[in-house]
């Protein structure tokens, strides 16, 4: 019995120490990555057109909404696309631009894509980084935590033999630290 007391005397410091300890963790982090899909349709002999959109919205994630007064430092880390289904003409290529905006105005200048093979691409399942200036990424940031929409245009030409669908993936990650309300 005396043995136990010991080992409680021996403890009792470190309890009330690990209060002091835990005081000092005053923010936490969180990231996630969101995705949105969307399908192009193409058929030859058409327009040979395509503009397709999606959106991102600070209500897309509860915690980054509910603490976004509390925010102290926010990162838009990457967006980027990547085929996630593909079926028709196996040498179908397509040119275009990837604009991002928010309420309707441009946010940093259009990024273009010339010649990419839908099967190609979707056979790797590589997914590619837009190339997005540092300026562009904190103008994204502020408008995501004005609590803008983010709208994500992808627009151009292609070019097929066949019917082809193309089912394009935009990721958009984030990393914010949040100062805990004490």
């Amino acid at each position: 019995m005396k043995k136990l007391n010991l080992l409680y005397l021996l403890i009792l410091p470190f309890v009330f120490s690990s209060c002091d300890f835990l005081d000092k963790f005053d923010h936490f982090s969180a990231g996630n990555t969101f995705e949105q899909t969307f399908e192009i349709e193409v058929e030859p002999g058409n327009s040979n057109s395509y503009s397709e959109s999606t959106t991102f919205s600070v209500e897309d994630d509860a915690t980054i909404s509910d603490n976004i007064g509390d925010i102290e430092s926010f990162d838009v880390n990457d967006i980027s696309y990547k085929i996630t289904n593909f079926s028709g003409d196996a040498l179908a290529t397509a040119d275009g631009n990837i604009t991002i905006s928010a309420e309707g105005r441009t946010i940093g200048d259009p990024v273009s894509i010339s010649g990419l093979s839908f099967s190609d691409l979707y056979n790797t399942g590589e997914e590619m980084s837009l190339p997005l200036t540092n300026a562009t990424l904190i103008a994204i940031q502020d408008a995501y935590l004005n609590g803008d929409v983010l709208t994500i245009t992808a627009e151009g030409s292609y070019l097929v033999e066949e019917t082809t669908k193309v089912e394009f993936t935009i990721y958009m990650s984030i990393e914010a630290l949040i100062k805990m309300a004490k």
